[in-house]
């Protein structure tokens, strides 16, 4: 019978000490790791890192225990993260960065008084980049160094602002939580729903983050900016917003039914002596108008260029139109 010749196994011997070492096997070249989905992408290292302390942020309430009640600590703690080399998402993110979030029991207990899901609010602003919009006056903007920014499904707005305005917030954050709780989220008061800090490239900007007062799947045809005085208080080139003097030349009356005139006229005397009680004075009325006939020919002609799923995702959208009591 013939037998197979035993293939002699290559050996590797140590010129230190004389010992037999196995055959190293060469590795097979590993491709790069590539992930199927991009994350806190945004052309702005600022939104970037916005994005993703939000997700880290909402990731972490959900392992913490929610007390039923809150203490007076609760509306002076923080939460902070500083990150020296981040790697990760490089070509969006810069490698240092701070992200601090401000009384984040209370905006978690306060995004549940006003019907926020967690998972709602941490996808729509960290799975897709906000956009920037103006409120009006760009000139007064820049000026004051406020920026707005929308989230992409246009249901929530963050604010730029001064950190004089964060000192505000926490001198009337406690008041503000009890009036939510007592009126069960029902007030025409803007709805606060996180305060973060961030840092990047050694500039500090400090963001709110509110509930859009508009629906957000019903384009608003017309804006009014309401005080109740007629001073100084017209449209103009660079403030587009109409005013009381527009609303008055209108000559055009908001018919909403005796039921829902009722409800709205207690929340608006409500909240008018909640901010009698602050010693705020600064506010206003912001009034959205949705025009039904013209709004009907904008959905004609974009179902006309749209797909067969895109207007049935359309068409169970329910149609809400609020009335906020606008803090300036």
């Amino acid at each position: 019978m013939l037998k197979k010749k035993k293939k002699n196994k290559k050996k590797i011997v140590s010129i230190r000490n004389g010992d037999e070492m196995p055959e190293v096997k060469k590795q097979k070249k590993r491709k790069a790791f590539k992930m199927k989905q991009k994350v806190f992408r945004s052309s702005d290292p600022l939104l970037s890192v916005f994005m993703w302390g939000v997700h880290q942020s909402v990731e972490q309430l959900t392992h913490c225990t929610i007390p039923p009640l809150l203490l007076d600590t609760d509306f002076k703690a923080f939460s902070k993260i500083s990150i020296e080399n981040y790697n990760f998402n490089s070509d969006n993110m810069t490698g240092k960065f701070k992200f601090k979030e401000y009384c984040p029991l209370v905006f978690r207990n306060l995004r549940e008084r006003f019907g926020v899901k967690e998972d709602v609010f941490n996808q729509a602003l960290s799975a897709t980049e906000p956009y920037y919009e103006s409120q009006g006056d760009a000139v007064k903007e820049k000026e004051r160094g406020d920026k707005y920014f929308y989230s992409k499904d246009n249901q929530f707005v963050v604010k730029i602002f001064h950190s004089e305005e964060v000192e505000f917030m926490h001198s009337i954050l406690n008041h503000y939580y009890n009036y939510a709780v007592e009126k069960d989220g029902l007030t025409l008061l803007p709805q606060y729903l996180a305060m973060y800090k961030i840092t990047v490239s050694g500039m500090e900007y400090h963001m709110i983050v509110m509930k859009n007062v508009f629906a957000a799947n019903v384009k608003i045809h017309r804006k009014y900016d309401l005080k109740g005085s007629t001073v100084d208080r017209e449209a103009t080139d660079k403030d587009p917003t109409l005013k009381d003097c527009d609303f008055l030349k209108d000559e055009k009356k908001i018919r909403v039914g005796e039921d829902k005139r009722s409800e709205i006229l207690e929340m608006l005397d409500s909240d008018v002596k909640f901010l009698s009680q602050l010693k705020i004075m600064d506010y206003s009325l912001l009034l959205g108008v949705h025009n039904v006939a013209k709004g009907l020919e904008e959905r004609e002609f974009e179902d006309e260029h749209s797909s067969s799923d895109d207007l049935l995702e359309g068409r169970i959208q329910t149609i809400k139109i609020p009335i906020p009591l606008w803090i300036r």
